[in-house]
């Protein structure tokens, strides 16, 4: 007998067991999922008036992204105790990092809490953020989901009578929900959970070392201390500088990446980060190297167009959730010069450098850059390239750069990857019908060295970098450095650095002088004619 024929055999009151079943089940599962919980009720968003504290909120039911899924799903897991360390110990900390705009917030401190709330009974959550104002604003509208019908049908439960104060109300089944501002002071009961929700304001109090050191004391002597045992922790943020409150928690050789690490104090976190331009092997959307986010909310002209106007500093710890230090070890950010494209001295000894990788969408780089000497010996930066892509793609790209910018030399370091590609170099200069000579540099494994005659013009202050994207990031890296994930760029400024070393090539001072003194003809067979721009 089918299905079908089952439910046609079943009396009303049958059917009417089925069906309450079916409810249940549907419940249940709704309960027991913050994803479920979020697609059935109404997310506050603007307020319905101007008042400072506004109580009503406009609210429409909103699908959620994949990075919204994976956060509701990883933090719902934490909260169960179903996310596991290496020893399969339970995970109670967890970091969410992404770019401004990509709807954290919503889903972290209002479906997070609230579904909670509803699922837990007898639990106190505690929420947090730079500010009481802000902090009140989301009590607002939490509260406002917990007195919702939705709520009520999916938990049977119900805003307490006479909770009107944003900042500490409970709900029926006797959850309480307190927040305010973390360098304010939390007081009150233990709590069970707690959420921090941008521990800094923006980019003028993270830059601040008396708000950074107030802000982490306040989470060291009241956040922590109010945790009780086996509680969860959350933090939802927005890097602004490489020592606000996550900095002080995660490793100091953070990359950017997501899983789990190990803190400074020696305690599991469970991170998220979700890069605005993926740059990780890591990413929690397995997304490839390049790609870039919830490109249905913010398409690539958007995405590009920001990167543009957000480049550096901005870009790296707003976006990509890995700030670069002002200051950096190897190289200090004050030594390099800056310039307009277009304001570069039109008579220069140029150069390309290259760090070829073999791997294409993983791994390593391959880097190309254009500098040129002037006359007083300052290095100026011209042009770039950049990508993980096969050696046909990239060599094509070389001999463009040879192509627009006539440098005197390339040059790269020599060994496995010469003898792979010199062949198909020398097929791709006649396909563009440009010839020119690449000089290969014995290679020398210690980039620290290799990076000393680079180091050496930079300080000096004889290093000119175009105000443009690839500029912002190439001193990105060499701030970085040697502590980046990535070094690449870095190691074609240590070879232009060695060419110095090596004397490839005179410099225009040089050239003229010469020219005035001795009656010069270029000799065709000359070893040395390559040297002549």
């Amino acid at each position: 007998m089918n299905l079908k024929t089952k439910l046609k055999n079943l009396n009303i009151k049958e059917l009417q067991e089925l069906l309450m079943l079916k409810e249940e089940l549907r419940l249940r599962q709704i309960q027991d999922s913050p994803l479920e919980f979020a697609k059935q009720i109404f997310i506050p968003s603007v307020p319905v008036n101007d008042l400072e504290d506004c109580d009503k909120f406009y609210a429409d039911k909103i699908t959620p992204a994949k990075h919204h899924e994976i956060i509701l799903n990883t933090v719902g897991d934490l909260i169960k105790g179903k996310l596991l360390d290496e020893n399969k110990k339970p995970i109670k900390s967890c970091i969410i990092l992404a770019p401004p705009g990509s709807a954290k917030s919503t889903y972290a401190s209002l479906v997070i809490p609230t579904w909670y709330m509803g699922k837990y009974p007898n639990k106190n959550l505690i929420m947090t953020t730079y500010g009481a104002d802000l902090a009140n604003k989301f009590g607002r509208k939490c509260r406002q989901i917990c007195g919702s019908k939705e709520f009520r049908e999916i938990f049977n439960q119900g805003l307490v009578h006479g909770n009107k104060a944003a900042d500490d109300w409970s709900i029926t089944n006797s959850s309480t929900y307190m927040c305010g501002g973390i360098r304010s002071g939390i007081t009150g009961n233990r709590a069970d959970g707690v959420v921090i929700d941008d521990p800094f304001s923006g980019r003028e109090g993270a830059e601040s070392e008396a708000i950074r050191k107030k802000t982490k004391l306040a989470y060291k002597d009241d956040v922590l201390t109010r945790i009780k045992p086996n509680g969860w922790k959350l933090i939802i943020n927005t890097r602004w500088h490489e020592e606000d409150l996550c900095g002080d928690i995660l490793p100091a050789d953070y990359q950017g990446g997501s899983g789990i690490y190990t803190a400074k104090d020696g305690e599991k976190w469970y991170v998220l980060n979700f890069q605005a331009e993926c740059q990780t092997d890591t990413d929690p959307l397995n997304r490839e190297i390049g790609e870039f986010l919830w490109l249905d909310w913010f398409n690539l002209e958007w995405w590009q167009q920001t990167k543009r106007n957000k480049a550096g500093y901005s870009w790296s710890s707003l976006y990509q959730g890995v700030p670069t230090p002002a200051e950096g070890v190897f190289f200090k950010r004050e030594w390099f010069k800056r310039y307009n494209i277009g304001q570069e001295p039109q008579r220069l000894n140029k150069y390309i450098a290259g760090d070829y990788a073999v791997t294409s969408k993983a791994g390593d780089f391959t880097e190309i850059g254009c500098a040129g000497f002037d006359i007083n010996n300052d290095l100026w930066f011209l042009d770039w390239w950049s990508g993980q892509e096969t050696a046909d793609i990239w060599l094509s790209h070389l001999v463009r750069l040879v192509k627009k910018n006539d440098p005197i030399v390339s040059v790269a370091e020599g060994g496995i990857i010469r003898r792979s590609i010199e062949p198909f170099l020398k097929k791709e200069m006649q396909n563009q019908d440009t010839w020119f000579r690449q000089e290969w540099i014995t290679s020398n494994k210690d980039k620290t060295a290799n990076a000393r005659a680079f180091q050496g013009l930079v300080s000096q202050g004889k290093v000119w970098i175009p105000n443009c994207p690839w500029g912002e990031e190439l001193i990105d890296q060499l701030i970085r450095f040697p502590f980046g994930k990535f070094d690449d760029k870095v190691d074609v400024c240590g070879l232009i650095g060695r060419i110095l070393d090596q004397t490839f090539a005179p410099s225009v001072q040089q050239l003229e002088d010469k020219l005035k003194t001795l009656d010069y003809e270029l000799n065709e067979d000359s070893d040395n004619d390559w040297m002549i721009n």
